[in-house]
């Protein structure tokens, strides 16, 4: 018998008799792998699988678990004659080809709870950077610029943050955020239950009030440049924008010119729409990410908001975990 904290406790487990095949194509922690073992599955680890190696071996696997840098994309699955699953460690699942693996009967397991409570704590650092001016007077006195009323910030009591997207990072930011002092508003597309961290409103009313705001949604074609020119141009308190989610969200062009004309007071970026797929590398020759990169009120971060040690321990949980009650065990309620 084995335990997961992500299910009921008054569960046992018992390994399947049907043996399938994963394929771990990057690096996750070692309990991943421990965990679907444990359950009745055949792990392959090639962390270094490039895509065209992954397509003339796909055919023989049940399950293949990704992260960023491999793409589950429509000429992958058609030759995954088998596929019954992709899983992905983390909450985006843009690199999957949801309609083509569905016309197969797959499953598609991602896990956003798991770094929800880590993307928020970035978040939350990021905002409290701009409110406060901290690197900006940093790289000022790293310059013998001593200004301090210059720099004086804004009380977190005095402002108002505005959430966009409020799924499991959105909430968890809400959670930090009120418990901090600032009144949070919160827009998403879906109906959410009322929530005692935010108040929900349409998105015209949070571009309208909110001094900060933060994006927090999917990449799909919906919400590419979702934060363009024309949004940017309803946003009547310069707020600060914040984005954690996928660079393309931000049109980095609208971004840069807001911050020209102070249409927006400051840009924290923990990602841009020039990274390649595997969120690795920078890929661009266009100046304006040199502009963006060497304004006084703009901060950037590689792509790290997700990421500490505890997080990359729980996605593997929560995608075994999810896996393994899908297809590798059988479930009876101990006595």
């Amino acid at each position: 018998m084995t335990s997961n904290s992500f299910l009921p406790k008054n569960y046992l487990f018992i390994k399947s008799t049907n043996l399938l095949n994963v394929l771990l194509s990057d690096h996750f922690d070692p309990l991943l792998k421990k965990q679907l073992n444990a359950h009745g599955f055949k792990c392959v680890v090639r962390p270094k699988i490039t895509q065209e190696e992954l397509l003339k071996i796909i055919h023989d696997f049940d399950g293949l678990i990704i992260r960023s840098r491999i793409a589950a994309c429509k000429s992958l699955i058609k030759k995954a004659h088998k596929l019954k699953f992709v899983a992905r460690a983390g909450s985006g699942i843009e690199n999957i080809d949801k309609k083509e693996l569905k016309k197969k009967g797959g499953s598609v397991f991602s896990s956003p709870e798991a770094n929800a409570q880590a993307v928020a704590e970035h978040t939350l650092g990021l905002m409290i950077n701009g409110l406060r001016n901290i690197s900006k007077s940093n790289l000022q006195i790293r310059r013998h610029i001593w200004k301090r009323r210059e720099n004086w910030g804004i009380s977190f009591s005095e402002t108002t943050l505005g959430i966009i997207g409020f799924g499991h990072t959105g909430k968890a930011f809400a959670k930090l955020a009120s418990r901090t002092g600032f009144k949070v508003l919160a827009y998403d597309i879906k109906k959410k239950k009322p929530s005692k961290y935010a108040q929900f409103c349409d998105l015209k009313t949070l571009q309208k009030k909110s001094n900060v705001i933060s994006v927090h949604i999917p990449l799909n074609k919906k919400n590419t440049s979702f934060i363009d020119a024309s949004f940017l141009k309803k946003c009547k308190q310069k707020p600060i924008i914040i984005n954690t989610s996928r660079g393309k969200v931000v049109q980095t062009s609208a971004l840069l010119k807001a911050l020209k004309t102070a249409q927006i007071s400051y840009a924290c970026l923990d990602v841009l729409e020039y990274e390649n797929q595997s969120f690795e590398q920078i890929i661009t020759t266009d100046t304006i990410l040199d502009e963006l990169i060497k304004h006084q009120n703009v901060l950037i971060t590689p792509h790290i908001a997700g990421w500490t040690n505890c997080s990359y321990k729980k996605h593997a949980q929560v995608l075994a975990q999810k896996i393994t009650k899908a297809f590798g065990v059988q479930k009876h309620k101990s006595s």
